[in-house]
């Protein structure tokens, strides 16, 4: 803890304060400017709409994807791949002293983590903000922002941002059960992939599975309460199963034989002790603290406002989309500061589509634009020229 407070005492330079001071200035102008923008608009009977809105409903939120949608949608999947994968191969290169000298193993590697899984992040963010809001514009631009947060945790970026596309999947499915049970199986198969790679990602779990109950809430009222009972014990129970046969591949090279080992009580004490090495290892991570401070916040401080929007839009207008983005804002940021891992981008970036495409929706989109482009440019300055040069 003395070497987190010996570094942020590096942030009392007066270039930094001015900096923080002003972008701090910014941010709450810009969400000021929203909150004018969404009020009712003079001669208009928008305040009636406010007053006696509908009773709360998540059927038929989720927007599709378009035709349209394919190409912005692969732009970010590669500018995402080759701003992680540039990074990746200049800090091979200074490591080993050239690319030829790379062994095949780390090679392989940073391809898995730097290449595949940022464009997975990338895409599936993309998905997400187009579910959430039906913008394309507003979609596009948020997908670019887990790709320029090279400071995060590939692995759980992208656990957590494909299980949230199926979650958002299985709270807007309709009154029905049975359809909705693929998406909330393969959420939690996502969920424990994260978790099998990185121990922090089992924080978000426990978001998720606040946010399947709320679903549930929400869903299944007069007539199919016990839909709600059913939904939870699904979402646990393919977790444990995926958790299951996550670890196989590594007891049977551990020795064990397969198929017994399936009912040995060694080879699920031998998961459980995992597990529990896995709890015991989350903790703030001093380093992590630090970066986040350092480079991280303008995002961070950006999509908290963002989260908190979405959930004033819930209250004052009924637009359900608060119901999903303020829990699992808050889920990432406790995975952050209890587990030392970020994927905060994913839910930053979720929170701030719902901003940009509600100001589309009002006629103002330069302010989105406006928004979106002083964004991108503080982290091109903070991540990318900070990282690679």
């Amino acid at each position: 803890m003395a070497d987190l407070f010996s570094r942020l005492g590096r942030l009392g330079r007066w270039y930094d304060l001015a900096l923080l001071a002003a972008a701090l200035a910014l941010v709450v102008w810009y969400f000021a400017a929203w909150a004018r923008a969404m009020r009712p608009r003079g001669g208009t009977l928008e305040w009636i709409a406010m007053h006696d809105r509908p009773a709360l409903s998540l059927a038929g939120r989720r927007f599709p994807m378009e035709r349209g949608d394919a190409l912005p949608m692969a732009a970010a999947c590669a500018f995402a791949a080759a701003a992680w994968g540039f990074a990746a191969a200049r800090t091979l290169a200074d490591h080993y002293g050239g690319g030829s000298a790379v062994p095949a193993e780390a090679a392989v590697y940073a391809a898995v983590t730097s290449g595949v899984l940022p464009a997975l992040t990338a895409g599936c963010v993309y998905l997400l903000g187009k579910n959430l809001t039906g913008s394309t514009r507003a979609a596009a631009l948020c997908a670019l922002l887990p790709a320029l947060d090279l400071t995060a945790s590939a692995e759980a970026s992208a656990a957590c941002a494909l299980a949230s596309v199926f979650l958002w999947r299985f709270m807007t499915a309709g009154e029905g059960f049975g359809a909705s049970c693929p998406d909330l199986l393969l959420a939690a198969a996502a969920l424990a992939a994260g978790c099998y790679f990185d121990p922090a990602v089992m924080i978000f779990a426990a978001g998720a599975l606040l946010l399947v109950l709320l679903a549930g809430v929400c869903r299944f009222r007069s007539g199919a309460r016990g839909h709600t009972a059913a939904s939870l014990l699904v979402f646990l129970a393919a977790l444990a199963v995926c958790t299951l046969l996550l670890h196989l591949p590594a007891a049977v090279i551990g020795g064990m034989a397969f198929p017994a080992l399936l009912i040995s009580p060694a080879y699920y004490e031998a998961v459980l002790a995992r597990l529990l090495a896995d709890v015991r290892s989350l903790g703030p991570d001093p380093a992590a603290l630090f970066w986040l401070l350092r480079a991280d916040w303008p995002l961070a401080l950006s999509g908290l406002f963002a989260s908190v929007c979405a959930l004033a839009a819930l209250f004052r207008r009924g637009e359900p989309q608060g119901i999903f983005l303020f829990p699992a804002f808050a889920a990432a940021a406790a995975m952050w500061a209890l587990g030392g891992s970020c994927a905060l981008s994913v839910f930053c970036a979720a929170s701030l589509c719902f901003v940009w495409a509600s100001l589309e929706r009002r006629g103002r989109r330069g302010l989105a634009a406006m928004g979106a482009g002083c964004l991108i440019l503080m982290l091109l300055v903070l991540y990318v020229l900070s990282w690679l040069f």
